[in-house]
């Protein structure tokens, strides 16, 4: 699966680096936040990839996927209607991922900030003890 962050730019090695403790690697995925160097291997994939995650120019484009190194287990049998354990694993490492990443790039994408006397912007709409709405997702999780 694809995930989008919008509008964060290009990222040095040490930044992306940085992302890697916010994903949680015993869950059974892996993911490729080098985006540049898949293209230079897999040009029309990576293509793909950005067209069918809805990326332009300037979005950070991280793929997460299953661990071919994860072992198996006779409960990641598929039912139909179902989902196995081993796709809830790689659909909540994602998710968190894009989260933790969605609120470190926040000053870049703008999808959290609000004017709260106009009511321009997007984001939360409003803030009471504790809680927050959010008016749009700042990223794109493809399944």
């Amino acid at each position: 699966m694809a995930l989008r962050i919008p509008n964060v730019g290009e990222l040095s090695r040490k930044e992306r680096e940085d992302n890697h403790p916010l994903f949680e690697l015993k869950k059974g995925a892996k993911f490729i936040d080098d985006f540049k160097r898949l293209a230079k291997g897999f040009p029309d994939a990576a293509v793909k990839v950005r067209e069918l995650a809805g990326a332009a120019e300037g979005d950070f484009v991280i793929i997460v996927a299953g661990d071919p190194d994860h072992p198996v287990k006779a409960s990641d049998t598929k039912f139909p209607g179902r989902l196995s354990e081993r796709e809830i694993s790689v659909y909540t490492a994602a998710g968190n991922f894009r989260t933790e990443l969605a609120k470190k790039y926040a000053d870049r994408h703008g999808a959290f900030w609000r004017d709260r006397t106009s009511g321009e912007g997007r984001g939360p709409v409003e803030r009471r003890e504790g809680y927050g709405w959010r008016a749009s997702l700042p990223a794109h999780l493809d399944y």
